[in-house]
């Protein structure tokens, strides 16, 4: 899996945990199993829209993804 995939699940799990909801907790605001919040949670398994949507919304919280490679830094700028 690509590390992108880990850092998303580091998120859910993150605002999992800020929202003091277990994974049991959560995946049954969700409407899904435990083992499939872990899952998303280790990075095993790539949530849909959908999904990442009715997560971010039983944690009362956003969860901010950004596609595509990381933009590269003007080197020309900085050596001023």
């Amino acid at each position: 899996m690509d590390m992108n995939v880990v850092g998303l699940g580091m998120k859910v799990a993150s605002a999992r945990k800020a929202a003091g909801l277990t994974q049991a907790e959560l995946a049954r605001e969700v409407g899904t199993k435990q083992a499939a919040i872990s899952k998303i949670e280790t990075g095993r398994v790539v949530p849909t829209l959908p999904v990442l949507d009715r997560i971010a919304r039983a944690l009362g919280s956003t969860i901010v993804i950004t596609l595509g490679p990381e933009p590269e830094v003007d080197r020309r700028r900085s050596s001023g």
